[in-house]
């Protein structure tokens, strides 16, 4: 590729934001050096070949300190990037958002990177080394903002076992930060990893109004004197086929139409200590024939929602996928070639922020135009 000679319009008018979350010039020249990189470049975007990507040489010993040792404080510098957050979302007049948990697999070759473990990849279908990240994202409007992530370590990988959080502890660190950014959150939306008593109660604690999550499909249902357990899979059979209605679901923030054949039902779920929800039975085939996976499970605490209102709020997490895979081809989520967990946690940071510049860059816009609109991905 041609080396680049200059930033892009956008990450110069976030300067002033780079400026006020690093504390020195270098610093944030480096941050502009290392941000128009991860976007501008083509193959895969690690320390060096970012280096090697400018007209301009620096030797790359600066660039690998900046993201490994250099003395700039995370926090200050990821507030700085929540406040551009802020400022936009103010901008925009935003009154109400979602905020979505999820987590991705960065997937590594080296077990003496800190952090790493070996975890089964469904999608693959095998175990894989990898850096489990977990992470919020915010979807208002136009937008979907990537906001915090942690990297999960398992017990057994823990130096320090008295260290060890589980995901879902993950979790509720990360909504109780969304909540204290004062961002407006109706919704919180995760898949079935997190359904727990735990979190659904922490995020009704926070102010939070509701929550949509997936189900898995062995949850067990009450009945009413609680004398009765049913699996979800064994209760849905109970069902008439001629409950189930078509539904008509938006399934990406630019439209695509769907439609689910869908029934719901309030019950009460013993892992949620009883407590009645609102059960969204989804299929996908009109002929109500999911094979031997069986229909889908959507709970919510918003006991009054229909199945649409109920399944076109999950569906504001799909677009998250588009995210990793954006992040992962694009931005070079998974090229890091760095050691130490405080290295990565940079990395993955810049990348958040990178994605942040696209979504709000205004020299980003006027490259794409009406083009945008028929873009499925960033």
């Amino acid at each position: 590729m041609l080396p680049i000679t200059e930033y892009p319009s956008f990450v110069r008018e976030a300067k002033s934001y780079l400026e006020s979350g690093l504390d020195n010039r270098r610093q944030v020249e480096n941050a502009m050096r290392y941000l128009t990189g991860l976007i501008a470049m083509p193959e895969r975007k690690n320390v060096s070949s970012i280096n090697r990507s400018f007209l301009e040489y620096r030797n790359q010993a600066s660039m690998n300190n900046f993201i490994t040792d250099s003395t700039w404080d995370d926090e200050e510098f990821h507030r700085a990037v929540i406040q551009m957050v802020k400022d936009e979302v103010a901008k925009q007049g935003v009154k109400h958002g979602t905020l979505v948990i999820d987590d991705t697999f960065l997937e590594k070759t080296g077990e003496d990177m800190e952090g790493v473990g070996w975890f089964w990849d469904h999608s693959q279908n095998k175990s894989i080394l990898a850096h489990n990240v977990v992470s919020t994202h915010y979807i208002a409007g136009k937008f979907h903002l990537p906001l915090d992530f942690d990297v999960y370590v398992k017990r057994k990988d823990c130096a320090d076992k008295r260290e060890f959080r589980t995901k879902v502890e993950i979790a509720k660190e990360l909504v109780e930060k969304a909540v204290g950014y004062g961002l407006p959150i109706d919704v919180v939306v995760f898949d079935s990893w997190y359904m727990s008593e735990e979190l659904t109660s922490f995020i009704r604690e926070k102010g939070i109004e509701a929550y949509v999550a997936e189900e898995k499909r062995d949850r067990i249902v009450l009945s009413d004197d609680s004398k009765t357990e049913t699996n979800l899979s064994e209760w849905a059979k109970t069902i008439p086929k001629e409950s189930f209605e078509p539904v008509k679901v938006y399934t990406s923030l630019l439209g695509e139409e769907k439609v689910f054949y869908a029934y719901c039902a309030s019950v009460r779920m013993k892992h949620l200590d009883g407590t009645k929800v609102k059960m969204v039975v989804s299929y996908k085939d009109e002929r109500l024939d999911a094979g031997d996976e069986g229909p889908s499970f959507y709970v919510t605490n918003m006991r009054f929602w229909e199945s649409k209102k109920t399944l076109q709020t999950y569906a504001m997490r799909w677009p998250i996928e588009g995210f990793h895979r954006d992040a992962k081809q694009s931005l070079g989520l998974e090229d890091y070639q760095v050691r130490k967990i405080r290295g990565v946690k940079r990395h993955v940071a810049m990348v958040f922020f990178a994605y942040v510049l696209l979504q709000f860059g205004s020299g980003f816009d006027r490259i794409m135009g009406d083009l945008k609109a028929n873009l499925r991905t960033i």
